[in-house]
């Protein structure tokens, strides 16, 4: 009998605050109930270490972080990109961050660098491509379409990833059927006919 008086008030002195949570259109407590986190302002120094950082990053990284690291952002990702001394990871991440900044100078990066580059680098400056589909379609195309005869099939599934946002094309419609009519790897023919389905 003691202890059923003894839970009795212990539950009765924490239910108010607990049927508070609970209850239908109560305001949330604890980290939820606190205002947005604005977003961080674009940095005032060049700070090629504090970009790098971002770069590393488990949880991935927007432009808004990358643009508050550092000024010159773009620069600083291409110099990397180009730096064959720089580590292997941090290369391909700048590649990955490419596409948050869809310039010109960028875009003439990734067509002068793709057709060189690793098979690895090839599908992530493909990848980089698709931001431009929309706006530059006849420049995307002509790069693009080499590279479905490429001899690596993982850069020819990402061709016809990029090749897919350009179907309005009748020339792009045209080097994948044809490709199709010749394509070994059963996971790129899947692709393609994806692509080109009604």
């Amino acid at each position: 009998m003691a202890w059923a008086i003894l839970i009795g008030s212990a539950l009765s002195a924490g239910l108010p605050a607990f049927a508070q949570t609970l209850a239908p259109g109560a305001p949330a407590v604890g980290p939820a109930a606190g205002p947005a986190e604005a977003a961080p302002l674009p940095a005032a120094t060049y700070d090629p270490s504090r970009l790098r950082t971002q770069l590393l990053s488990l949880h991935g990284f927007t432009r808004e972080q990358l643009d508050a690291a550092s000024m010159d952002v773009p620069e600083i990702l291409m110099a990397w990109i180009e730096n064959t001394g720089e580590s292997a990871f941090i290369r391909r991440q700048a590649i990955k961050a490419l596409p948050l900044y869809p310039t010109d100078t960028v875009f003439a990066f990734i067509g002068a660098h793709l057709p060189q580059a690793s098979t690895d680098q090839q599908q992530l400056y493909l990848s980089a491509l698709k931001v431009y589909a929309p706006s530059r379609p006849q420049d995307v195309q002509q790069i693009v379409l080499p590279l479905l005869s490429s001899p690596q099939v993982v850069v020819r599934q990402a061709a016809v990833e990029v090749a897919g946002r350009l179907t309005g094309s009748g020339v792009v419609v045209v080097r994948l059927q044809e490709r199709l009519a010749v394509e070994p790897d059963p996971g790129v023919r899947k692709a393609i006919e994806r692509t080109l389905a009604p």
